[in-house]
């Protein structure tokens, strides 16, 4: 006995029939008044019509519909008609995603689409922005690594000035009732953000955004851009307002220590009047991982930078009974290292304030991982 079809009832939408339309139709069906729109409420509806979407292709089609968008946006008389494709093309990209096999090669084989999204990090919509840092974290997580050390100084200037929009907003928003109220209603309360929750959009675009940073500042070309593009401050002003997320705070204090390892990176962070302070004030308080990156930050800037600049500051915001606090507590033997070799190469310069403990700096340097205090 056959078994037909099922159908959606009438008035219903078809993920099928839609997917169909678009691969026959391509473009023209993209530029029809409600097609994106109908994609968009299919991929909201669960993960399975999500997954179809991917399966079909959807975001090759989407992908290369944003790239003819962007360059007919460049047109003056084109802006505004193209303007909603972009928005709602990216809000479906972010919905769907980028399967991985597909994202190592899309970029390879079709050079336009930075240069598009490049585009899109430069404009004034700061919602669009994040999407875009998502889907290009998506596109060059897992691609060449040539693609990655040679991404544009326009792309990083895009990102950098999406953190600086982010630290902006952290200054100029002040959490509502509803913000921090929460609803009595138990089934409203425990009701999972939508994908595309503002917050939700942004909070993940500041992640990819520092995922990129990290990986691109293993190149010294990179770090050279990344610093005169001012990101060690956006990093430290960001750090500085954030609301204390542990990956945040790993991610930031990581870039940074990259950066500190060319003079430029250095004197940009010791130019910052809060860089040491941060550090500080991070150390032993988020994680091992922020621990070892903070650390390394402090031994960086202390080992190549103007000493006596370094030490008075370091006492100034506390570093020092910080890092008596490293040797003495149950942490890692290569952190109780890095604390002794800072604590040991400025000790001289130590003992000239009134303030510091130097009989207790002394036994904390003779002791060992073995003694206990």
């Amino acid at each position: 006995v056959r078994i037909p079809t099922p159908r959606a009832p009438p008035g219903k939408l078809n993920i099928v029939e839609e997917i169909k339309n678009l691969k026959k139709f391509g473009e023209e069906a993209l530029r029809r008044e409600d097609t994106l729109k109908k994609l968009e409420v299919l991929a909201m509806e669960g993960e399975r019509n999500r997954r179809l979407m991917s399966e079909g292709g959807v975001h090759k089609s989407l992908i290369l519909f944003l790239v003819k968008c962007t360059r007919e946006e460049e047109e003056e008389e084109g802006q505004r008609r193209t303007k909603g494709y972009l928005d709602e093309s990216l809000r479906l990209l972010h919905l769907i995603g980028v399967p991985l096999n597909d994202a190592r090669t899309i970029l390879i084989e079709n050079d336009r689409i930075l240069e598009s999204l490049t585009l899109v990090l430069n404009q004034q919509d700061f919602l669009n922005k994040a999407y875009t840092i998502v889907l290009l974290r998506n596109l060059t997580e897992n691609t060449s690594s040539h693609i990655v050390e040679r991404l544009s100084a326009e792309i990083f200037k895009g990102i950098i000035g999406f953190l600086r929009d982010v630290v902006s907003s952290f200054n100029r928003v002040k959490p509502n009732v509803s913000a921090t109220v929460q609803p009595s209603n138990s089934r409203v309360r425990n009701k999972a953000p939508s994908k595309l929750d503002h917050s939700v959009v942004i909070k993940q675009g500041v992640t990819a955004a520092m995922m990129i940073l990290l990986e691109t500042s293993s190149w010294s070309r990179n770090r050279t851009i990344l610093v005169d593009l001012g990101a060690v401050s956006e990093l430290i002003e960001l750090e500085i307002n954030s609301t204390g997320e542990k990956r945040t705070t790993e991610l930031v204090l990581g870039i940074l220590s990259r950066l500190c390892c060319c003079a430029d990176g250095r004197a940009e962070f010791l130019a910052h009047r809060c860089g040491i302070a941060i550090v500080t004030k991070r150390l032993l308080r988020v994680s091992a991982a922020a621990d070892d990156r903070a650390l390394s930050i402090l031994s960086t800037v202390s080992k190549y930078s103007p000493e006596s600049e370094v030490v008075e500051e370091m006492v100034s915001v506390k570093t020092v009974d910080k890092l008596c606090s490293v040797i003495r507590i149950d942490c890692g033997l290569s952190l109780k290292e890095k604390a002794k070799e800072i604590l040991r190469d400025h000790f001289d310069e130590w003992k000239k304030f009134p303030c510091i403990d130097v009989a207790l700096v002394t036994k904390l340097l003779s002791s060992s991982h073995k003694d206990r205090l």
